[in-house]
């Protein structure tokens, strides 16, 4: 299931850049180098329409990643019953060495 909605979200997300990308800038638009798509739009449902048409587009997209992504957090991350404990619980504890360090014996001089 987590594959498929994560399908799902690159497909929308990919189309979400496409519709982003189509949309007419403050400036110089990308729709010029995607080969004038918007001005396809413009004709097709004139210029005010398009625009409207690919802004509703992208809010719509937008929208849907974000539902996908909130509903695969919590069909995968779970509730309360998923509460994972630590390795360390229940683990027994080393024994304490109450003398950690032995004394090192000096050699014997020679003449002692």
């Amino acid at each position: 299931m987590l594959t498929f909605i994560s399908i799902i979200s690159i497909i929308i997300a990919i189309l979400l850049i496409i519709v982003v990308l189509l949309q007419p800038g403050k400036g110089g638009t990308m729709s010029a180098g995607l080969g004038g798509l918007t001005g396809q739009f413009s004709s097709m449902f004139g210029t005010r329409r398009a625009i409207d048409f690919l802004s509703k587009l992208t809010i719509g997209f937008a929208a849907t990643i974000m539902l996908l992504a909130l509903i695969a957090n919590l069909w995968f991350v779970g509730g309360d019953e998923d509460i994972r404990k630590p390795i360390t619980e229940g683990a027994e504890l080393p024994a304490i060495n109450p003398n950690p360090i032995q004394p090192i014996p000096f050699p014997q001089q020679p003449g002692e």
